[in-house]
């Protein structure tokens, strides 16, 4: 290829780039003043109240730092768009898109901190939330597909389905590989001590100190207490931990160390575990699970509150 050639090819490739780099979105106002860029011009519905829409979602301050992005799971969002919470809000910006747009929303941080803070009751001050006064926070969104209630609720069944016997499956290959049929109580639970205890025996209302760390099947270690430097603390019977925990505990002395494996309706089920900074699984949907727990203390309510 000759000199002349190569720079004519390099020049259109720069300019293919700048074209791309210097696109921009149209910015739409609603007649209530809700204000967007929208990037794409589908064609089709929008979504009404009562459908289902799958969405990839990023949402930041009007600084750029990041609060939430949903492309960290392992797929996008799909729920039921039952209310439109406030005015401006991004769900009432999705009514405004068709399946296959993209649009960056801009939501009034006064109203966020008016709806989840103030109209549910939460005695925050705003400027000790994201929601900072007079700002807007900075939503993009990819609008996937919309669904009709029925056609959606039918479709997450059978996917639900499917990764709950994905899930007993795994369950049941690890029970076989470690010869654990023997342990199975009749709740479902498979308990193994590997210490026996003398201590007192834990009972509801009291409250339970324990050393654990949460593991999958593979091995893998998803939750400790080892990061906290001290015992985790629970009362028993309050619904604090996981059904599995509470049916086992019962069973259990001060002293007691046991491997515990729980199928994943003991565990966290079909919800699975999220982390509450940006809604990433901790524990994905229908995870079995297998705890390693010492039993260091257990004491009464009164005793804890008295130090």
């Amino acid at each position: 290829m000759s000199k002349s050639s190569l720079s004519r090819l390099f020049l259109y490739a720069f300019c293919i780039s700048l074209l791309f780099s210097c696109t921009k979105g149209k910015e739409m106002t609603t007649n209530a003043g809700f204000r967007y860029i929208l990037y794409t011009d589908a064609k089709g519905p929008n979504p009404a109240l009562d459908d289902f829409v799958t969405i990839e979602m990023v949402y930041k301050t009007a600084g750029d730092s990041v609060l939430f992005d949903s492309r960290k799971n392992s797929k996008p969002l799909r729920f039921a768009l039952e209310k439109i919470p406030f005015e401006g809000s991004y769900e009432d910006g999705l009514t405004f898109l068709c399946a296959g747009d993209s649009a960056t929303f801009y939501v009034p941080a006064d109203s966020m901190f008016r709806y989840y803070f103030m109209k549910q009751g939460k005695n925050v001050p705003q400027e000790q939330t994201e929601f900072k006064k007079g700002t807007f926070l900075k939503f993009d969104i990819k609008l996937i597909r919309i669904q009709s209630r029925l056609e959606a609720e039918q479709e997450i069944a059978l996917e639900q389905s499917k990764r709950e016997k994905a899930g007993d499956q795994i369950l049941e290959k690890y029970i076989s590989e470690h010869h654990l049929e023997s342990y199975r109580d009749t709740a479902g639970y498979y308990l193994i001590y590997t210490q026996r205890g003398n201590g007192k025996q834990v009972d509801s209302g009291l409250v339970i100190s324990v050393n654990y760390s949460g593991k999958f099947l593979d091995g893998r270690t998803f939750d400790s207490n080892a990061k906290l430097g001290q015992p985790y603390r629970f009362v028993l019977g309050a619904r604090q931990v996981i059904p599995g925990w509470e049916k086992v505990f019962g069973k259990l002395r001060e002293g007691d160390k046991i491997n515990l494996l729980l199928p994943a309706r003991l565990a966290y089920g079909g919800e699975g575990f999220r982390d509450p900074r940006d809604g990433t699984f901790i524990v994905p949907t229908y995870a079995p699970l297998l705890f390693e727990i010492e039993v260091v203390k257990i004491e009464k309510i009164h005793s804890i509150a008295g130090k």
